[in-house]
């Protein structure tokens, strides 16, 4: 895999992204449900089981990406989301390139 970049197919990949307010992390270690959210360049989206990546007090989360994930190239956008029974929060949107491949 080139640095910093994701392609079509590519299995794998860590994708992190934090809650954040005001450019500060959010405490979601409340949180019983975290999900990442990805949205493809055709507009289809995916709701993917998220994992903490310490304890959920930095505001971390990520998803390792399996077959298919990245099915399309082009412009996506990921968005997180952490809930419990009384709470329901989502992070900012944010935008990335999944790169085509040669053949």
């Amino acid at each position: 895999m080139a640095a910093d970049e994701i392609h079509v197919g590519d299995t794998g990949t860590r994708i992190t992204l934090t809650f954040t307010d005001a450019g500060v992390a959010v405490d979601i270690s409340w949180a019983t449900t975290i999900n990442i959210i990805l949205m493809g360049p055709s507009g289809t989206a995916a709701t993917l089981a998220g994992t903490f990546t310490t304890d959920g007090s930095d505001g971390r989360i990520y998803y390792d990406s399996l077959v298919g994930t990245f099915s399309e190239d082009g412009e996506w956008r990921i968005q997180g989301h952490a809930a419990d029974a009384t709470r329901s929060w989502k992070s900012d949107v944010s935008v990335f390139t999944v790169y085509p491949n040669l053949a």
